[in-house]
């Protein structure tokens, strides 16, 4: 069996940062666990990925009614 990664389907820091209009500082620190905890991510050496599946259901559970 031969694992099979879509490597482009994943989001750096800085991509994540400009799909929600928020700063790159913002999703870091929703990272290192500053403020609110943010979408999960993988680490790829150093790097922080985003999954845009695991975003989308992240965003999901941010959604608030009146």
């Amino acid at each position: 069996m031969t694992a099979r990664v879509a490597v482009k389907q994943y989001l750096t820091t800085a991509e994540l940062a400009a799909l929600l209009n928020v700063s790159v500082r913002t999703v870091q620190d929703w990272r290192y666990g500053r403020g609110p905890a943010g979408p999960p991510y993988h680490l790829v050496g150093q790097q922080a990925r985003y999954k845009p599946d695991d975003v989308n259901r992240w965003l999901q559970k941010q959604r608030r009614t009146a």
